[in-house]
Order: C-alpha cells, then structure tokens, then sequence
C-alpha cells in the first residue's frame, strides 16, 4: 500500500496473534470518507482484516532500541507483510448465487408440463 493511503492500525479494533500458525490478524476500520468507497447500503462490513505472510529474508537485518543510553540490537529471524482478508468476496459471490438460485427456484418453467411426457405404445 502506497505510504500517502496507510491502514489505520493505530484505530484497529482487534488484534488476533496465532502461535501455533505463525500467524497475526489485525481488524481496522475501513474509511468510508473517501473517494474511493462505494456505499451500497449495506453496513455489515465496517472493518477489513489484515493477514500476515511470511516473506523470505534474503539479507540479516537487525532490530535496535535504545534502552538507558544503551544501543541494544536483535537479529530478526522472520518477517511478514500484512494483505487485505478477502474472505468478504467469496461471501458475497456465494450469497449472490444462493439468491438467484432462490429466485429462479420458485420461476415457473417455460416449458411447464412437457418434461417426462412419454407414451407407451
């Protein structure tokens, strides 16, 4: 993401670290005072997830902190880049299809009672 549109993490309201997976979730706000955001009326999504993934080390790079006048330098064993959660995407695909399903469900047919007409002779 371009440094003049950063995520608001300072605002997130969750923040979700999982050991086991090596993984971190972090739900911030989506900015619905923008340009870019489309108001379709429906309000169910408020906040967009951020994911880690892992991203290859290909150099050493240390992490410093001055403590009590003292340079203290860890080496960084791993590093991850946080992406959008697009789980809503295939959620709103799947809900599309379960209505137009619905809806051409209870369609009458155009050929209405001519399927399965056989005569035995």
């Amino acid at each position: 993401r371009p440094p003049e549109r950063p995520y608001r993490t300072e605002r997130a309201s969750e923040v979700r670290v999982k050991p086991r997976v090596q993984r971190i979730e972090v739900d911030v706000p989506i900015d619905a005072i923008n340009e870019n955001y489309r108001d379709d009326g429906d309000q169910r999504l408020q906040d967009l997830t951020l994911r880690s993934s892992n991203v290859d080390l290909n150099t050493n790079h240390l992490v410093g902190v001055v403590k009590d006048g003292k340079l203290i330098l860890v080496p960084l064993a791993k590093a991850v880049q946080m992406r959008p959660k697009m789980d809503f995407v295939g959620q709103a695909a799947a809900t599309a299809v379960k209505v137009e399903s619905a809806r051409t469900a209870h369609t009458p047919s155009h050929r209405a009672g001519t399927v399965g007409a056989q005569h035995s002779k």
